[in-house]
């Protein structure tokens, strides 16, 4: 589709139509066949998701985004298979973009992840991408330009982007753990991406365990720092505009850092609102990761 105006064409995109031959049929198989598996797993969790996501499309419900669905489907038919063997289907050696459900202490986040290909020798850098309220684990991917996943993708990163809600912080220690049984990336180098609700949830999760992240960005919002929290050896980039009314809040949150001596940058871009700063700060966070001090 297209939209024009009278000087000329605006923006152009493409829609995805996804047609599955025998699909009740399948979809039914595939119900069976995930009750069948004696364990759970991430292909289980994972498949039970996309089997969700494949009715829902077949009742005309509009998703959030252009999803794929006839791959959902094929990839969770093969994800279960391999589960059924005793085999993984997700891991390092299947790059790509996916959307997983993933068991972490007893419940399963869902999360949309970027995997590159890599040298099992050199694992890559993981970038954790946090959204705000209101958002999911596909803002980032599908919003903002897609600037992350192109940046993670131009360099060979890992991108993990949970979905989260405002209600608690996302536990992303356990997290991490969870997703280092599958993709490989290297641990001292995990950088947290946040926006909004996303920054408070990486500076709450920084404080946890300040060991487990080497940098943190927070975009146009703030988060709560003490006097005395371990986070020396965290680097943080606040970046907020002028026009946010979370201004006051990242401002507090630099001036925290500060005092509790990290090493902190801060950035207010000029006349720019809550949700368009991140097109001016997400090409600056990467410079800012590819810095030899991140390495």
């Amino acid at each position: 589709w297209t939209i024009t105006t009278d000087a000329g064409e605006v923006i152009t995109r493409r829609m995805t139509i996804s047609v599955a031959r025998e699909l009740d049929s399948r979809l039914e198989a595939l119900d069976h066949a995930i009750a069948a598996l004696e364990r759970d797993s991430l292909e289980r969790s994972t498949a039970r998701a996309a089997l969700r996501t494949c009715r829902s499309l077949t009742r005309s419900r509009a998703p959030e985004t252009d999803l794929p669905g006839a791959r959902l489907l094929r990839e969770a038919e093969a994800a279960v298979a391999c589960a059924a063997q005793g085999d993984r289907y997700y891991g390092s050696d299947r790059p790509g973009e996916f959307w997983l459900r993933v068991p972490a202490d007893g419940r399963s986040v869902a999360c949309r992840v970027l995997v590159p290909r890599s040298d099992p020798a050199e694992p890559p850098p993981l970038v954790i991408a946090l959204h705000g309220a209101g958002g999911s684990e596909n803002l980032f991917f599908d919003g903002e330009g897609g600037l992350v996943p192109q940046a993670c993708a131009s360099r060979g990163w890992l991108l993990v982007a949970p979905r989260s809600t405002p209600v608690g912080t996302p536990d992303l220690p356990t997290l991490l753990d969870a997703i280092a049984t599958r993709y490989a990336f290297d641990a001292k180098r995990v950088y947290l991406i946040g926006h909004s609700m996303g920054a408070m949830q990486a500076i709450a999760n920084a404080r946890r365990a300040p060991t487990r992240f080497a940098a943190v960005a927070a975009l146009g919002g703030g988060g709560r720092i003490e006097a005395g929290d371990a986070i020396s050896g965290v680097a943080f980039q606040v970046t907020v505009g002028s026009l946010d009314f979370a201004r006051g809040p990242a401002r507090a949150l630099a001036l925290a850092l500060e005092r509790n001596e990290a090493d902190v940058e801060f950035v207010e871009v000029p006349d720019v609102g809550h949700v368009l700063v991140l097109q001016d700060a997400l090409p600056r966070v990467f410079a800012w990761l590819d810095a030899p001090s991140k390495r």
